[in-house]
């Protein structure tokens, strides 16, 4: 609970400054969220083991580790993203705008899963901060 308590108090410090891009922070949030939770994503091998490389696209899925996939083709279930977003996730880095999409679908897709019922405040305090 401890851990927890720093990773919020960091989040609010951050967002307090007018300076600082909002939605990467709430993604670092939602991240070690997890983490502390004990659900940390591995972002960085796929299913067979290899390294995620940047210009590749992958499909993750809850509880799966990612795995390569043709972009033409869609899932039926899962996020679909390029390996540059999920190492960015992983580092805590976005670079691009696809970086931060990406990895807002990514958290969105771990968060409903494991938190089930409970939400998350972070759209409320984003809107709240974002409007300030």
């Amino acid at each position: 609970m401890r851990l927890f308590c720093f990773i919020y108090r960091e989040l609010l410090e951050a967002l307090s400054n007018k300076e600082t891009e909002l939605e990467p922070e709430l993604r670092r949030f939602e991240y070690q969220l997890l983490k502390t939770m004990g659900y940390e994503l591995v972002l960085d091998q796929d299913v067979k083991g290899k390294a995620i490389e940047t210009h590749l696209y992958y499909w993750l899925r809850v509880e799966h580790l990612p795995e390569c996939w043709p972009v033409n083709r869609k899932p039926t279930m899962g996020v679909v993203c390029q390996g540059a977003s999920l190492l960015a996730l992983k580092n805590n880095r976005f670079d691009t705008e696809l970086e931060k999409s990406d990895a807002k679908k990514i958290m969105r897709m771990y968060l409903q899963y494991y938190l089930r019922d409970r939400t998350l405040k972070s759209r409320e305090l984003f809107k709240q901060f974002k409007g300030a």
